[in-house]
């Protein structure tokens, strides 16, 4: 073992690899630890400037979202109308189902009409609501009645 060197040889060349040759040099001058002890030494002088907003181009969804937000608040506003309150009450003591519906008829239109009267920009939403609303209360499927006293079959002429 006398012929063998300390160090390890480079695999393709035989040569010792040392490993201060490989690494930079450290800086000589030393760094001075008040830099590390005071807190205040890294927070800069000039604070940097606030980056711009973007522009913000408004998206489809955002544009219906904000639509819908509107109609809502618009419809809190409206409901507090002491007629359209009133209709409303007046709607929850019919009798029939039929009264009901013709003072639930009469309260979206008065609702409706207010929300406009609020906002204008709400007018389309406004149109659309009313009748699907209007549309709920139409009875399209009803059984035929057998009536009491049927009316009188004609009888066919005879020539």
């Amino acid at each position: 073992m006398e012929g063998l060197p300390t160090a390890p040889l480079a695999p393709s060349e035989g040569i010792p690899l040392d490993t201060q040759d490989l690494s930079p040099a450290l800086p000589s001058a030393n760094i001075p630890d008040a830099a590390f002890t005071d807190p205040n030494a890294i927070i800069p002088d000039e604070a940097p400037a606030p980056p711009a907003m973007p522009v913000a181009v408004e998206s489809a969804q955002e544009k219906a979202r904000l639509l819908t937000i509107r109609y809502r608040d618009v419809r809190v506003q409206a409901d507090k109308d002491p007629k359209v309150l009133r209709m409303f009450e007046r709607s929850n003591e019919a009798k029939t189902d039929e009264d009901k519906r013709a003072a639930l008829r009469e309260y979206y239109r008065l609702l409706f009409a207010k929300m406009v009267s609020i906002d204008k920009n709400l007018e389309e939403r406004c149109r659309i609501m009313e009748q699907a609303y209007l549309r709920r209360l139409a009875q399209e499927r009803l059984e035929p009645t057998i009536p009491l006293n049927p009316p009188p079959t004609p009888e066919p002429l005879t020539p």
